[in-house]
C-alpha cells in the first residue's frame, strides 16, 4: 500500500524549506559575526592547558587501573586459590 502524497505537497515543501535554509544560514553569519573570538595566545594558552590535563589524567588513570589490577589479581585472588 504505501504512503499517499498529495500531488503539490513535494513542490509546496521544498519552496518552503530553501526559503528557511537561505534565512538560517543568514542568521548564522550575522551571529557569527558577533562571536568574539579568542586571541592566538588565549587559543594557544588553553590548548596547552587542556593537553596537559589529558595527559595528568592518562598517567593517573593508568596508576590507578594497575595498582587496582595488583589488588585484585595478586591479594584477592591469591586467597581464593588456596
Amino acid at each position: 500500500m504505501g504512503v499517499r502524497i498529495p500531488p503539490g505537497l513535494p513542490v509546496q515543501l521544498g519552496c518552503k524549506a530553501m526559503k528557511n535554509i537561505g534565512t538560517f544560514l543568514k542568521e548564522v553569519r550575522s551571529e557569527m559575526a558577533r562571536v568574539e573570538w579568542p586571541k592566538p595566545e588565549e587559543f594557544i594558552g588553553a590548548t596547552i592547558v587542556t593537553l596537559l590535563l589529558v595527559l595528568f589524567f592518562t598517567i593517573y588513570l593508568g596508576l590507578l587501573d594497575k595498582i587496582l589490577e595488583w589488588v585484585i589479581y595478586k591479594q584477592i585472588f591469591s586467597l581464593v586459590r588456596r
